[in-house]
């Protein structure tokens, strides 16, 4: 399979480049988020399923053959395990299990209830239809998009499903699960929709009308620079708080770190998986940001709207950067003819896992201290407290 890594890294920056001005002209007040969200309408609704269709209709008129059908099914199986063992378990286990001893102890709990299943929904599932998609196809055209495609029907069962559940069932008010209402939003899922219809075409071997072809293909090419442009006016910087910095981490730490060590130990370890597309693609989908549909859910039943929108915005610059430095990776160790560099490897993955260990330190010991100094000591009256020491009966007056 032919390698397409010696292009990527400009391609991506044009994408940067594209967040950016998305980010601009919402700042100079020519667009506002209301656009964005119409836009994000006509994106979800015509653009992605169009791409979606022809990507998968014309396989067979580009390959020879229809799209193997245990590909198919590997591609979102994948998507799933890997969000249940490595996104959905670590996060119940930290924060969830956490909570719930607080709760058994009768003590203060660490997370609030307006914020506990938004933790834990961030912790799995990508934004791969607005984020995913446009970046994919700008760095790898057809080939790249028809595998993120398949990632994303085992991502749409993730967001629409398994995080509505989370979301449910530590919702802080009165919340019950409804399984017929999630199965209508999976299944009205416009791009999963899309990409069914695809497949179906691919497999039965329907033949190619091209000026349909055409049509969809020119209808679908505009879906890169729209969702960049929307990803930058959905940028907003004026809600993040020191206060939620320390949850936030936490959270990105549990989406981020599994993704990162696997990648590190392929780069060094088996770096020729790097020359094929599919496991390039693959790898990218996992340091993906949270799914803009956990901030409908916050606002669905009553989460901290405020945090969770900063945890999507902080979680999408730290995606653009993880994906940034792994593309610097992947063409650093193998040059134009996909052969493996060495002499380039280590010494750069090293570099960046420490980088981005001291930035995360440094971060963590910033905003502890800033949210000590900002804490205000109450005054401990003279009256009230008694403390008993184990070394003697007296009881001491503080």
């Amino acid at each position: 399979r032919p390698s397409a890594m010696p292009q990527v890294v400009p391609e991506f920056a044009k994408a940067g480049l594209a967040v950016l001005a998305g980010y601009g002209i919402k700042r100079l007040g020519w667009v506002t988020e209301d656009d964005g969200k119409a836009l994000a309408k006509l994106l979800i609704n015509v653009l992605i399923p169009s791409l979606l269709v022809v990507t998968f209709w014309t396989q067979n008129q580009k390959n020879g053959t229809p799209i193997p059908v245990l590909e198919t099914f590997v591609q979102p199986a994948i998507c799933v395990g890997w969000a249940c063992l490595l996104g959905l378990l670590p996060g119940w286990l930290f924060f969830g299990l956490r909570a719930r001893n607080d709760r058994v102890k009768g003590v203060t709990p660490r997370y609030a209830p307006d914020r506990l299943g938004m933790t834990i929904a961030c912790s799995l599932g990508w934004n791969i239809g607005m984020f995913g998609f446009p970046i994919i196809q700008q760095l790898f055209g057809a080939e790249g998009f028809k595998y993120i495609a398949l990632f994303d029907i085992g991502n749409v069962i993730l967001t629409y499903g398994v995080s509505y559940y989370v979301v449910v069932v530590y919702a802080p008010g009165e919340s019950q699960f409804d399984c017929k209402r999630v199965l209508v939003r999976i299944f009205s899922a416009r791009p999963l929709q899309a990409a069914f219809i695809g497949m179906i075409m691919s497999l039965t071997g329907l033949p190619v009308w091209q000026f349909a072809a055409d049509w969809l293909e020119f209808v679908g090419k505009s879906n890169a620079p729209i969702s960049l442009l929307i990803l930058g006016v959905y940028l907003d910087f004026s809600k993040w708080r020191l206060q939620n910095a320390v949850h936030c981490m936490q959270v990105l730490v549990i989406r981020f770190a599994p993704s990162v060590l696997v990648f590190t130990g392929i780069a060094l370890f088996r770096p020729k998986l790097l020359v094929n597309v599919e496991e390039v693609v693959t790898l990218l989908c996992f340091l993906m940001p949270c799914g803009l549909i956990v901030i409908p859910y916050s606002l669905e039943f009553g989460y901290d709207v405020h945090f969770v929108s900063m945890l999507v915005n902080v979680s999408m610059v730290a995606s653009l950067i993880l994906m940034t430095v792994a593309l610097v990776v992947i063409t650093a160790v193998q040059d134009r003819q996909g052969n493996v560099n060495f002499a380039g490897a280590w010494w750069i993955v090293l570099l960046v896992i420490g980088g981005l260990g001291g930035i995360a330190a440094a971060a963590v010991a910033f905003t502890n201290r800033r949210l000590q100094s900002s804490t205000p000591r109450r005054p401990v009256s003279d009256q009230g407290l008694e403390l008993k020491t184990p070394f003697t009966q007296h009881e001491v007056k503080v």
